[in-house]
């Protein structure tokens, strides 16, 4: 049986692996950063666009094509989509088949966009 400063010593260890993983984790997924303007985001803000980018990571890995700006998620979160749009803004990000049905329909009100290369252009 552990004794109780094996069990401290372990639970110190795990929570630091996990901090070092989630530290890792926003520096590779680049979380925080709008174009080169660094951007303060809630906690709920920075959730939902680490979830969008999770999301474009794996429809750019199912070979998802990004150029005419789909919608990725009809429901990133309660009220939310995420859709893809160009930067700067093009006559096909404002056509309804290019944008979340979810939006469109009244049913979100918020939206997260990123641009096709996977960078946050717009949270609102």
């Amino acid at each position: 049986m552990m004794n109780a400063r094996k069990v401290g010593v372990a639970i110190v260890w795990t929570i630091i692996a996990i901090v070092v993983v989630f530290i890792t984790l926003m520096l590779v997924l680049d979380v925080g950063t709008v174009g080169s303007k660094k951007v303060e985001y809630t906690d709920f803000e920075q959730m939902l666009i680490t979830k969008a980018k999770q999301i474009y990571l794996e429809k750019k890995d199912q070979g998802t094509d990004f150029s005419l700006g789909p919608c990725l998620s009809n429901d990133l979160q309660p009220d939310w989509v995420f859709d893809i749009v160009h930067d700067p803004r093009q006559e096909i990000d404002n056509l309804p088949q290019y944008q979340c049905s979810a939006f469109n329909d009244g049913k979100a009100k918020h939206f997260v966009e990123f641009d096709p290369k996977g960078n946050l252009i717009r949270l609102e």
